[in-house]
């Protein structure tokens, strides 16, 4: 992102953030996330699968498996599948930033719905490079989908077209990239939910 289109902050930390000029979109909210600790802290207490003794009778399930690592970006995808849940399920989700986890956990119980941020998914130890991790999340991607037969949601910051396409042949239901809106994500979960 062009550096006239940041704003910068310093956070609770100390620690100066680039915010993006554009209110509204998952980064700024994103950011907006973290600077509250404790709600990062309470939000990973919920994200582990609920008992479903809590589910009302009257609701349909929903499970959602998201891969991302960071706090923010996950509230956001789960405040979004919230508000599309109101009133006609009740949402169960998992995450984890870890290829191999999240592989994992489909395997443990089904998910109804796959949101995967292919920046923020990591495959080993070893640090690799956004365009690295963007690469190998295909695999994943293809793999979900060809198991499982579930939506697929990708997203990732970074805009370029050639990913557009890889999406599609990957098997994802709906791509996201750049900076989309919270409309955007909402939009996306309404579609490959039938909501």
């Amino acid at each position: 992102m062009p550096a006239e289109q940041m704003n910068p902050s310093t956070s609770d930390k100390g620690i100066l953030v680039e915010l993006p000029a554009q209110a509204g979109t998952v980064e700024a909210e994103a950011h907006r996330k973290l600077r509250h600790p404790t709600r990062s802290r309470k939000l990973k207490k919920s994200l582990d699968i609920c008992p479903l003794q809590h589910v009302e009778e009257d609701k349909q399930c929903l499970r959602v498996l998201i891969g991302d690592r960071q706090d923010g970006f996950v509230q956001i995808f789960s405040e979004c599948i919230e508000d599309v849940c109101v009133k006609k399920c009740h949402p169960i989700i998992k995450s984890t930033e870890y290829a191999d986890e999240l592989l994992g956990f489909a395997k443990e119980c089904p998910y109804d719905l796959f949101i995967l941020m292919l920046n923020n998914i990591y495959f080993s130890s070893k640090t690799e490079a956004v365009y690295e991790r963007i690469e190998k999340s295909w695999d994943i991607i293809s793999d979900l989908r060809n198991q499982y037969k579930k939506p697929i949601i990708a997203f990732t910051l970074i805009d370029d077209p050639i990913m557009q396409r890889k999406a599609r042949k990957a098997g994802v239901s709906y791509f996201l990239s750049g900076q989309p809106r919270i409309e955007k994500i909402t939009d996306a979960i309404e579609k490959c939910l039938n909501i």
